[in-house]
């Protein structure tokens, strides 16, 4: 996984103001950033939908980047010592495929070839319930899972051949998430966190409607998170 390779760090000299403390019930905000990586077979359902398919036959399909940078702001509470719940919403960033159709009859005004380029953004909202646990007196692991509600843009358009674009926006599915957390109470108030996440089944498998743009089977994300815990 080509996980922070653009990451910028984000500061850590809060955490020499005062002594850690344990996690306490009570309201918390933040934000991150990270890095996506988009897992999936996109060329093998692009195959899949074109076998046996007139006018054209697919000649090559394949993801030229599955990584992007990615941000999130989250607000959360910890009902006590370790249950608590978070919202967050996610920019995932973009995934880019690419394909080669050849023209097999003469009924379409298209040339022989024609290269289409495939974008996919995604972001969305999430919603997990968390358990904490202390390995010591400042630093603590975090299991996550809910809900995603996934905003997924899909753009095409043609790189050689006739000039062709098309979007699609698939807004609303809900997917299943999970994670995992490494907490560092640096403060009584500002947290660190590096946190692992996994959307599961983002998109519709490929085919030939507005809808099925192609299908995920998960979507990573590591991100590096500041937090801020109200009423310390």
């Amino acid at each position: 996984m080509k996980i922070f390779r653009n990451t910028p760090l984000i500061v850590l000299g809060l955490g020499l103001a005062q002594g850690a403390v344990a996690a306490e019930p009570g309201l918390y905000v933040g934000g991150g950033l990270g890095q996506s990586d988009f897992s999936g077979n996109i060329p093998a359902q692009i195959s899949a939908a074109y076998a046996g398919y007139e006018p054209f036959r697919l000649d090559s399909a394949a993801i030229g980047d599955d990584s992007d940078g990615a941000w999130k702001l989250f607000a959360g509470y910890r009902f006590g010592s370790w249950l608590g719940v978070e919202f967050a919403w996610h920019d995932l960033g973009q995934a880019q495929a690419e394909y080669v159709l050849t023209e097999i009859t003469m009924m379409t005004p298209y040339p022989p070839a024609l290269t289409q380029a495939a974008r996919y953004d995604l972001s969305g909202q999430s919603l997990t319930v968390f358990g904490e646990w202390d390995f010591n007196d400042s630093v603590s692991g975090i299991l996550r899972a809910g809900v995603f509600r996934t905003e997924l843009d899909y753009d095409e358009v043609s790189i050689t051949g006739t000039p062709y674009s098309f979007s699609n926006s698939d807004d609303g599915d809900l997917r299943p998430t999970f994670g995992l957390g490494l907490n560092w109470r640096m403060t009584p108030s500002w947290d660190l966190r590096l946190d692992y996440d996994r959307i599961n089944g983002v998109g519709n498998r490929f085919a030939f409607d507005v809808d099925t743009n192609g299908r995920f089977d998960h979507v990573d994300i590591l991100s590096l998170n500041l937090a801020y815990r109200f009423g310390r």
